[in-house]
């Protein structure tokens, strides 16, 4: 049995943050809160971090910003990153998608759908728990 993943949970919204880490709680999953795109990106630099659940909107840097940040700082190109969002928008998702992102979902969104995804991509990169 490998390690419990740690993902990074970036949204400035307390109380999807907090629905966010409970929703991971009950899948075997650790989490780290960011509440900001800056926050995101110091946690980043100093921890062991197996995927990303990131806002989009932030107040200070957004999601994009630190989503391209992240990606240049990161040394596993597999890194698990998902953005979620309330924009919906074909200029959305691609900025998103050339930021660095690997999957968006739209608030509201079906808490398994984004737990299914994520346990999809924390095998592609190898860090499945």
């Amino acid at each position: 049995m490998g390690d419990v993943p740690v993902i990074m949970i970036v949204e400035d919204d307390a109380e999807m943050n907090a629905l966010l880490c409970e929703l991971l709680s009950t899948h075997e999953m650790n989490s780290l809160q960011a509440y900001s795109g800056k926050e995101a990106i110091e946690i980043f630099s100093r921890e062991r971090i197996d995927g990303i659940l990131l806002d989009l909107m932030m107040p200070e840097m957004d999601g994009l910003e630190a989503c391209r940040e992240i990606r240049q700082m990161s040394d596993n190109p597999h890194l698990p990153i998902i953005m979620i969002t309330a924009i919906a928008g074909r200029g959305v998702l691609e900025e998103g998608y050339e930021a660095g992102a690997d999957s968006f979902f739209i608030k509201p969104f079906m808490p398994g759908d984004i737990i299914n995804k994520l346990k999809t991509l924390l095998e592609k990169s190898g860090k499945a728990g």
